[in-house]
């Protein structure tokens, strides 16, 4: 009982964000909702680089996506770690705004990670299929980016490319022939996903 204990007040001492290096980005979501909310310290290290980190120091609690737990959850155990998937927010208020939009726009999503901008694309070509152009592009791609902003009606981004995208819409501001409006979805976690994750490492505040 003791043992369990001390293993589970070990799991509760941070929170290692983890996905592997070319979609660094959803880990750096992922970190950026839990910060806040869960009161250990949250560190981002890529799949490739964790056991090295877990050799160093074999405490905490992995946090991941559902499309990488497997693997792991084999490191996990190795190291007597606990390996948690977390659920992103289902997105419905920027899906609603897109899917009431007028056939013939431009719709532009934006975001720090490539996994969100693939799966950002197959929904929304299901619901609109070719009614709507879609271009999308990771925030610090700046000349695709800019073709982005002076093509795009609207515009979806995620937290940490809200600042990038009125940034370039400041500097560029004379290129462009109207300012596209800006739809920032602020969650990419679940409440629910994050409360979860807080009772399962003890951490509640």
């Amino acid at each position: 009982m003791t043992n369990e204990i001390d293993w589970r007040i070990k799991c509760g001492s941070r929170i290692i964000v983890s996905t592997p290096r070319e979609d660094i980005g959803a880990s750096m979501l992922i970190a950026e909702d839990l910060s806040p909310n869960i009161k250990v310290p949250v560190e981002v290290v890529p799949m490739e680089e964790l056991e090295k980190v877990l050799c160093n120091s074999n405490n905490g609690t992995i946090v991941t996506s559902r499309y990488f737990l497997q693997p792991l959850e084999k490191l996990a155990k190795k190291y007597r770690v606990r390996a948690i998937a977390v659920d992103l927010s289902d997105f419905q208020k920027e899906l609603k705004i897109i899917k009431e939009l007028k056939s013939g726009g431009c719709v532009g999503i934006v975001s720090i990670s490539p996994g969100l901008l693939r799966a950002a694309e197959i929904i929304i070509h299901s619901m609109r299929g070719s009614d709507i152009v879609l271009m999308t592009t990771i925030s610090d791609n700046s000349s695709r980016l800019l073709a982005l902003l002076k093509a795009s009606n609207h515009i979806v981004c995620d937290g940490p490319s809200l600042s990038v995208i009125e940034n370039t819409l400041l500097k560029n501001r004379s290129q462009l022939m109207r300012v596209p409006q800006i739809i920032c979805a602020k969650n990419y976690l679940s409440i629910k996903t994050i409360n979860h994750l807080k009772t399962e490492i003890g951490v509640i505040n």
